[in-house]
């Protein structure tokens, strides 16, 4: 269902970069036998018929039965994406970096504890955060 996922979001940004292509987007998917949903942010100026290009993206993955866990016809599909494009506009329009405000409500949960470090969080994470940083730092 990896693969699944990876290619609905590829075939949903095509469809918005064949129709706009300023269009920006922050995409995901998670999927599990019967349902596709697909998350994010979208910048653009493009009227993309979501739900039947990730019909398509099942189709074309083969699933095309109930047996196989999901018939692309039947298969929930859910759509929650946010049209970030009027406040793009505004960050743009008032001398913001669009990217900057765009993005400050992302973040990664680390779901447990563990004694790895003083702050309970497992070392690979706090490395992770620690070189992010970093390069974030070296952007600005």
């Amino acid at each position: 269902l990896d693969k699944l996922c990876d290619r609905v979001c590829e075939c949903v940004l095509e469809a918005l970069l064949a129709q706009d292509v300023e269009s920006r987007a922050q995409l995901d998917a998670c999927a599990k036998l019967g349902m596709v949903m697909l998350l994010g942010e979208v910048v653009s100026k493009a009227t993309v018929p979501y739900e039947s290009i990730m019909r398509e993206a099942v189709r074309a993955a083969g699933y095309e039965h109930e047996d196989m866990g999901m018939d692309w016809r039947t298969v929930n599909i859910i759509v929650a994406l946010e049209d970030r494009s009027a406040e793009w506009h505004r960050a743009l329009l008032g001398g913001a970096d669009p990217w900057r405000s765009l993005g400050d409500d992302q973040a990664v949960l680390c779901g447990y504890a563990t004694d790895e470090t003083p702050e309970l969080e497992p070392r690979s994470q706090q490395l992770a955060e620690q070189l992010a940083a970093r390069m974030d730092a070296l952007r600005l």
